[in-house]
């Protein structure tokens, strides 16, 4: 899984920064009931940057699923 950061997804989907892919994780919750960022799954992984912080990295599976969510296709979500 590659491992891309929140300010690289905003990036890929022609954003100038997170703000409005988090806003596409935000529809897919109102939509489907399904929070992409809740838990390790394969679009989403926290990973510990020290004993408590921690820091998320999303896949390009993340990337497609938000690409699909803002062109308002048909899209399901595996997790």
């Amino acid at each position: 899984m590659t491992k891309f950061h929140p300010t690289i997804v905003g990036e890929e989907l022609g954003f100038d920064s997170w703000h409005h892919a988090n806003q596409l994780i935000a529809r897919i919750v109102k939509d489907k009931g399904l929070n992409i960022k809740a838990s390790d799954n394969k679009y989403h992984v926290a990973v510990m940057a020290g004993k408590i912080m921690q820091t998320h990295k999303y896949s390009q599976a993340a990337i497609d699923l938000l690409s699909s969510v803002m062109k308002g296709n048909d899209y399901h979500v595996e997790i």
